[in-house]
């Protein structure tokens, strides 16, 4: 496992992308798209926003082969800066539009109703290349995370809308505590600690 660092950008940007590019049906990354003939460059936009999170508020891991990556987000850890505002802004902008910010919206309050109202670890984003999936390196580096944080005694909170996703979440310790399809997908939230 390797910690990401700012160097790191585009390789995880590329990364998160090629795992999102060919999936069309419902998800939060479609959600936050605007569906036109830029959708490639606009999830180049919404990567590059998630990394940059992570790295203000959080960590990013990168598996040994460099074919995963998971961001991670400490929600006792994001601050109100004006540089977050300010990314937000250029997001909605190059990315979302106002329609699917309103859904953005929604998704963000569907999340409050599962996570703790204390301290918690949120993991934004994992992925793994297209070509891939399925194989143990990114399985293995969820596990790497997950004894980097032994010691944590926060709650781990994760969505997921894959049965994949799902699967390998239970297979490292999550339980499932919740299941909501108001935005026309169904969102599975799992918990660990």
């Amino acid at each position: 496992m390797i910690e990401a660092t700012e160097k790191d950008r585009d390789l995880v940007v590329t990364i998160l992308v090629s795992a999102f590019k060919n999936i069309k049906e419902g998800n939060s990354i479609n959600l936050m798209l605007k569906q036109d003939s830029k959708r490639i460059q606009r999830m180049k936009v919404l990567m590059e926003f998630l990394f940059d999170n992570a790295i203000e508020n959080g960590k990013v891991f990168l598996a040994d082969s460099k074919n995963s990556c998971l961001l991670i987000t400490y929600k006792y850890n994001n601050r109100n800066k004006l540089s977050s505002l300010i990314n937000h802004v250029k997001l909605v902008y190059k990315c979302m539009g106002y329609t699917n910010l309103i859904m953005a919206i929604r998704r963000q309050l569907i999340m409050r109703k599962y996570a703790p109202k204390k301290d918690y670890i949120k993991p934004l984003i994992f992925a793994a290349k297209d070509g891939s999936k399925g194989k143990k390196s990114s399985g293995r580096l969820i596990i790497e995370v997950l004894k980097y944080y032994d010691e944590n005694r926060l709650p781990v909170i994760v969505d997921a809308v894959t049965t994949y996703n799902i699967k390998l979440y239970r297979k490292v310790g999550f339980k499932l505590i919740g299941e909501n399809s108001s935005l026309g997908y169904p969102i599975y939230f799992l918990r660990l600690n």
